[in-house]
């Protein structure tokens, strides 16, 4: 799948854009170090691209990425298809560069992400959203995304008070 959004294209990515998504890594570390405490941009492409919840396969996991005309990326998506149950996709990641923040691309992506999984047969989606991220929760929830639990998470060296959120999309 590849859709234009404006002066970029919404594509699905793979291992063989490591050198793009490592560089994306690398530049949008903020968000690596909020998350786990480190950037380590190799690390996250192998996450990224490899992890996958015990009783998933790779058939199960689309990466999307928000490339510009020159294929840099922009922004990347995780998406996993019936997590935890049939019908629920799980949002892993939804990250933007920095500098390209705030200007309306998360929702834009948002709504390619609900008409893809919807055409696909999901009907609902859900994400974990860290507490000391504000930010972010105020973005899920600007798009009708409402905390359903609270859970802990652990990554690299740091805990999260993580709320999961859940959109229905039928």
């Amino acid at each position: 799948m590849t859709v234009q959004l404006g002066k970029y294209f919404l594509t699905e990515l793979s291992k063989k854009d490591e050198t793009e998504i490592v560089r994306f890594f690398a530049h949008s570390a903020d968000f690596a170090r909020l998350t786990s405490g480190k950037s380590e941009p190799e690390e996250d492409f192998l996450t990224l691209i490899n992890e996958l919840p015990e009783g998933k396969n790779p058939a199960d996991k689309i990466v999307f990425g928000l490339v510009d005309k020159s294929g840099k990326v922009l922004a990347v998506i995780d998406l996993l298809r019936d997590f935890p149950e049939d019908g629920e996709w799980m949002i892993g990641l939804l990250e933007i560069l920095p500098e390209l923040r705030g200007k309306g691309l998360g929702k834009e992506l948002h709504t390619e992400i609900v008409a893809f999984a919807k055409k696909a047969g999901a009907k609902s989606l859900r994400i974990g959203v860290f507490l000391d991220n504000p930010q972010a929760l105020k973005f899920w929830e600007s798009l009708g995304y409402q905390t359903f639990k609270q859970v802990k998470l652990t990554f690299g060296e740091k805990n999260h008070e993580t709320a999961v959120m859940r959109r229905k999309i039928w």
